[in-house]
């Protein structure tokens, strides 16, 4: 086992932050069965302090682990089917398939067999944040920000061969040239499929985390609503993918906990973990996100603990030093901004 600091993490590779260890578990399909969430809210607990953080990419980062709980939370996971007990064909998991795949019937039926030859041909030395992002279509068409986009309503034989080539010819590059996001307009609430009687249904997190106890909720959701499962999304929205229009008005009250409203002000606000989940933040970001929504800050903001910029989707930012804040508006995450030793309010209002 390999402990980084400032690197991408995988579930064989944690990241030492401020709380411990930091591992990312990646649900096969996009997709946790409600014993899979019941068994990684346990592990969780059992081997961390049982916090989730929802990634842009859709996986799950684990906080919170020892040194001596790493392999035995990788254990579980692998029992779970949460994860390859190879760490090397764990570590080359880096393509993200359209979250709806297997729901949705507009998704082309042959986009998770996509993914999986496209990851058969992951050559070693790419960059560490490379990432292939498929667009399966319907009711959430749309990708993050990707190294490689696939319109998977466009392919032909040929499309894993090409997408072979161009993660070739991007080894030994420090980083991938990246495309932009093409979002749907908003993952949370309901999503009918066509002229059906089912759709998806989007619970947000606030701010893109939650604990073992909401994620057994959200067990307890998937079996009532979701057909027993429950799809990850990189749109800070966990999604169940099987729900009546006749169970929405009870889902809407059984979900109460989580972000309902595409309007809801936590969704304009992004943080990382910040003090004292970091211990290269000075500020608690994270906190203070909460702090600006429920104060009804308007329009989109990052708040960064550091000037490493974790997270950071672009924007306008402000971004923590010395416990006070400095207001950037297009900012390049890693450098040092001016300091301005603004207050919170103050910065959020500059």
């Amino acid at each position: 086992m390999t402990i980084q600091r400032g690197w991408c993490p995988s579930l064989y590779e944690p990241m030492a932050t401020g709380d411990g260890l930091l591992v990312r578990v990646k649900p096969p399909a996009a997709r946790l069965t409600s014993a899979a969430l019941r068994t990684l809210a346990d592990a969780a607990s059992q081997f961390g302090n049982g916090v989730f953080e929802l990634t842009r990419r859709g996986n799950l980062q684990v906080r919170g682990l020892t040194p001596a709980g790493v392999l035995g939370f990788a254990a579980a996971m692998v029992a779970a089917g949460l994860a390859d007990a190879d760490p090397a064909i764990e570590r080359h998991r880096i393509v993200m398939p359209p979250p709806l795949a297997g729901d949705d019937p507009a998704v082309p039926p042959g986009v998770l067999a996509l993914a999986e030859a496209v990851e058969r041909m992951v050559p070693p030395g790419l960059p560490p944040k490379f990432c292939v992002a498929i667009d399966g279509g319907g009711v959430l068409a749309g990708v993050p920000a990707a190294d490689i986009v696939i319109d998977a309503r466009n392919c032909t034989p040929d499309t894993a061969m090409w997408v072979q080539r161009k993660m070739r010819d991007a080894v030994g590059h420090a980083r991938g040239v990246v495309q932009p996001a093409r979002q749907p307009r908003s993952a949370i609430g309901f999503h009918r499929y066509g002229t059906g009687h089912e759709g998806a249904f989007g619970l947000g997190l606030p701010f893109g985390q939650t604990d073992a106890a909401g994620l057994l909720r959200l067990a307890e959701l998937a079996d009532r609503f979701g057909g027993g499962a429950i799809r990850t999304s990189p749109w800070r929205a966990m999604l169940l993918g099987r729900v009546a229009l006749r169970d929405l008005t009870e889902l809407r009250i059984a979900a109460a906990e989580w972000v309902l409203d595409s309007a809801d002000p936590r969704l304009r606000i992004t943080a990382c973990v910040g003090s004292p989940g970091c211990d290269r933040a000075s500020v608690p970001a994270r906190a203070d996100a909460g702090l600006l929504a429920a104060q009804g800050a308007a329009g989109r903001l990052h708040i960064s603990g550091c000037a490493k910029g974790c997270a950071y989707p672009g924007g306008p930012v402000l971004v923590g030093e010395a416990g006070r804040y400095s207001r950037v508006e297009n900012w390049r995450a890693g450098t040092a901004p001016a300091p301005q030793g603004l207050t919170l309010e103050a910065a959020a209002s500059a």
